[in-house]
């Protein structure tokens, strides 16, 4: 076996986190028989753990198939849009040399229009969650001061409701998720932040490890 495909199998290791099987999976104590529980993690409600192993699935699958970085970021973001129904989704990626973030991929209304635009790091309800490193949920995109309402009258999208969730590998700011207009649901609720945030503290070990076996190469 190469040096590549150990690092491959000791990656992927990790990025399972010990998921429960159809076989391994158990009612958590704690939660009086309504969530499952393995391997030291809670993954709550029945559904909430299959919405999650369906979109990890797809992760693990797509760090190993030969696909391009930005297909693979595409493949992280239309699982998480899955996870969690949204009109429109991106994933904007940090240009530290141009004190920059632009567009790494979108899907959703105006996705195809989003990859020429560029703006300053920090600004935004991404730049917010950039700096705090937190997710941010906006219930009124339309009356918070911070949301750059000028990228979507360019694109003709109109923003209601957004969650942004920062990407971070080995403490450095790799660049942030956002989910726009929930779709089914009047606002994101809380679940989908967490939600959100758990999926994208799964993508970004799958970035890393392609990070990874790209300088292997």
């Amino acid at each position: 076996m190469s040096h590549e495909d150990d690092l491959d199998l000791k990656s992927l290791d990790e990025i399972s986190m010990n998921l429960p099987s159809k076989e391994g999976s158990s009612r958590s104590p704690e939660s009086g028989g309504e969530g499952l529980f393995t391997g030291g993690l809670f993954f709550g409600s029945s559904n909430t753990a299959q919405i999650k192993l369906t979109a990890l699935e797809t992760f693990v699958n797509s760090a190993v198939r030969n696909c391009s970085f930005t297909e693979l970021i595409t493949d992280i973001l239309l699982a998480i849009m899955n996870a969690i129904p949204s009109e429109a989704a991106s994933v904007l990626e940090v240009d530290s040399e141009k004190n920059s973030l632009f567009f790494r991929c979108s899907a959703g209304r105006a996705s195809d229009v989003l990859n020429g635009f560029v703006f300053p790091l920090g600004k935004g309800i991404a730049g917010q969650a950039l700096n705090s490193r937190r997710p941010v949920i906006v219930d009124n995109a339309e009356e918070n001061k911070v949301h750059l309402k000028a990228i979507g009258d360019a694109v003709g999208f109109e923003t209601s409701n957004m969650i942004a969730v920062p990407l971070i590998i080995r403490d450095k700011a790799y660049g942030v998720l956002e989910l726009l207009n929930r779709a089914g649901q009047p606002n994101f609720s809380p679940e989908d932040v967490d939600m959100a945030s758990y999926l994208c503290e799964m993508a970004v070990k799958v970035i890393e490890l392609r990070m990874m076996i790209a300088w292997e190469k």
